[in-house]
């Protein structure tokens, strides 16, 4: 309704700042569009979304998209996975948003050419929520996070970008503990970031 009335407004606009306001309402009208439509990824999962999912073979289509992007061109990606990982259940478009987020995040801390290594393995040590579990790591050689910001990056509406909504790593947050898996960071200034992201895998 917003947008619909802006457009009118431009149509029949008197001078030149009318419509400037005009078109900076309607803009803003569509990020907050955007904006909604982020976070009805909060809802909760239906039952039925959820399929087998071959992590790796998301991971790979992932990094392939960002190797052919203008930040992932100057990126070097490493892949190293356990192939003995068998698929988990999952649904598919929201952990393809949290792993495609934190790719790009680990590309774009990277100010000239640089690496970025995604790896996979089971974990032994310890089992999430009874079940056997596997960890997705995310490491970059990057600019790394200060720890200030390191302490509040999964705060909803943090962001150290100039353009970000800072509700990326908010929402991976969110819905990877709908999975029953848990997020972890570890940066240092000038060295560079780890992701690591943990997993349930359902025995079938």
């Amino acid at each position: 309704g917003i947008r619909g009335a802006a457009q009118l407004l431009a149509e029949d606009a008197p001078n030149k700042e009318a419509l400037k306001c005009a078109e900076i309402i309607t803009r803003e009208a569509d990020r907050l569009r955007s904006l909604l439509d982020t976070l009805k990824q909060l809802e909760p999962f239906a039952e039925e979304v959820f399929e087998l999912i071959d992590i790796h073979e998301l991971l790979m289509e992932i990094i392939y998209l960002e190797s052919m992007s203008k930040t992932g061109a100057s990126v070097q990606y490493k892949q190293n996975y356990d192939v003995t990982i068998p698929p988990i259940q999952g649904d598919r478009n929201a952990l393809k948003q949290v792993f495609l987020n934190l790719i790009q995040n680990a590309a774009e801390s990277i100010a000239d050419k640089g690496q970025v290594e995604v790896s996979t393995r089971w974990i032994t040590e310890h089992r999430l929520k009874g079940q056997n579990s596997m960890s997705i790591e995310i490491r970059d050689n990057g600019c790394g996070i200060p720890p200030d910001s390191l302490e509040k990056i999964f705060n909803p509406f943090y962001t150290t970008k100039k353009e970000g909504s800072g509700l990326g790593l908010f929402l991976a947050y969110q819905i990877i503990a709908k999975h029953g898996g848990a997020i972890f960071i570890d940066s240092e200034v000038g060295a560079g970031t780890t992701i690591k992201v943990f997993l349930p895998i359902s025995e079938v």
